[in-house]
């Protein structure tokens, strides 16, 4: 027996993604293992709204191979939580459930199961809930896994799509970097130079791994209008190769690109930055500087870039942006610096996320009104008024030897039309008002 999908239609809140029209309303005891229902789903108004007072709910997750199944770790994060000494509350507010598709157009889920959480399979580091559950591989290519979150002291709701790859063909499949302890996968693909982290897997192999780094500056993501292809370096020069043992506690203090491979003869691998300072966020004057570049002319950049006073003459550009007025200024500066640190945090994959085409339009455009995603593809629109059509970007996902997850914009010469606009407005410091 299947349950019903009426249809899969992801709306993102930036750092999270909320299932429209979708609900997991699974019939299993909570025992271990796979259940059904033949229970009719219930619609979820798109429009449902949570106290004001209540930040919202974010998850990650991280997938590994480990014999016959797939771990699934979890990253939960619940604000009004932080401060919580116990489980108690988390257990008694928040339910977990998920639903296994065949794939993204499919319209019925084939497993459906409640997650029942107890105190030994959580732990918790400040608002973030950790904790992991399995999945049986089967003789197919793959699945998509939708897992939903209740919060039924706030009301929030929150679905995240999870690929299931049963092919094991790469090492990031089977492999990735655990904290120091090594208890819990970084969930993101960056972490501090401060940070003692672990490479391993699930069976806790002992093996030496070779580690590639390079000092690569990446180029920022092109205006979605432009369409000429820039040319891409076919190999990256190499700084350093060094190995490490798996299952050892390790530290990274040179920022950069790292990959990790099983032997030389390898294409993909396991990759993260090492980043430093405040990473996602940018604290430093020089870093502050790049990320302006979607915003202003080529002459206003290239001053500051050439600038021995930058501070001064970063307040000078944004004041005069603003007409002299510091209240607008100020609020632009906050909001634009805002959105670089999320698009750091949640798109970064072999390079900074304020570079990739998801991060330059979520920092140009802000919040899409709705996301639909297939394997391979997302659609973002942006809603406009009565007398405007949406605006649509779609980018289409383009693994490569560092990560499976960057995606890459589909562009048009037509989107000069709503691009231009949009940076005057943020150039008058009409964004945010």
């Amino acid at each position: 027996m299947t349950k019903n999908v009426f249809s899969i239609l992801f709306t993102l809140a930036v750092f999270s993604t909320l299932l429209s029209g979708c609900v997991i309303n699974a019939g299993g005891s909570g025992n271990s293992g796979s259940s059904t229902s033949t229970s009719k789903p219930k619609s979820i108004p798109t429009s449902r709204k949570t106290p004001s007072i209540a930040k919202p709910m974010t998850m990650a997750h991280r997938v590994l191979a480990k014999g016959d199944s797939l771990q699934i770790y979890i990253q939960l994060t619940v604000p009004r939580l932080k401060r919580a000494s116990s489980f108690a509350e988390f257990l008694k507010d928040v339910k977990m459930k998920y639903g296994i598709l065949a794939n993204y157009r499919s319209r019925e889920f084939t497993t459906t199961q409640d997650l029942k959480m107890t105190t030994n399979k959580l732990n918790k580091r400040e608002a973030n809930f950790y904790f992991d559950f399995c999945v049986p591989k089967k003789n197919i290519p793959s699945e998509v896994l939708l897992m939903e979150v209740n919060d039924s002291q706030t009301g929030q709701k929150l679905t995240m799509d999870i690929p299931l790859d049963y092919i094991i063909n790469k090492i990031r499949q089977t492999y990735t970097i655990f904290d120091g302890a090594g208890r819990n996968p970084i969930f993101r693909n960056f972490f501090l130079d401060k940070a003692n982290i672990q490479i391993k897997d699930l069976n806790k192999t002992n093996r030496t791994l070779i580690i590639k780094h390079y000092e690569h500056d990446f180029k920022a993501a092109r205006p979605p209008m432009s369409v000429s292809r820039r040319k891409i370096q076919k190999r990256l020069p190499v700084d350093t190769v060094f190995t490490v043992q798996t299952n050892t506690s390790l530290k990274f203090t040179k920022p950069g690109l790292y990959i990790v491979q099983a032997d030389t003869t390898q294409y993909y691998g396991l990759s993260f930055i090492v980043a430093q300072h405040r990473y996602p966020k940018y604290s430093k004057i020089a870093d502050l500087v790049n990320p302006l570049r979607y915003i202003t002319t080529k002459s206003e950049l290239e001053k500051l870039e050439q600038s021995e006073e930058k501070k001064k003459d970063l307040d000078r550009l944004w004041l005069g942006l603003m007409s002299g007025n510091i209240k607008i200024a100020k609020r632009s500066i906050r909001e634009y610096y805002r959105r670089v640190k999320l698009a750091n945090q949640f798109f970064t994959t072999y390079k900074p996320g304020w570079q990739t085409d998801k991060g330059m339009i979520f920092i140009i455009f802000g919040n899409p009104t709705r996301v639909v995603r297939t394997r391979n593809k997302e659609m973002w629109t942006y809603a406009q008024n009565a007398n405007f059509s949406d605006i649509n970007f779609t980018f289409l996902r383009t693994p490569n030897q560092f990560v499976d997850n960057h995606y890459t914009l589909v562009r048009y010469p037509e989107y000069e039309q709503v691009w231009y606009p949009k940076i005057e407005q943020w150039r008058e410091g009409k964004i945010g008002s």
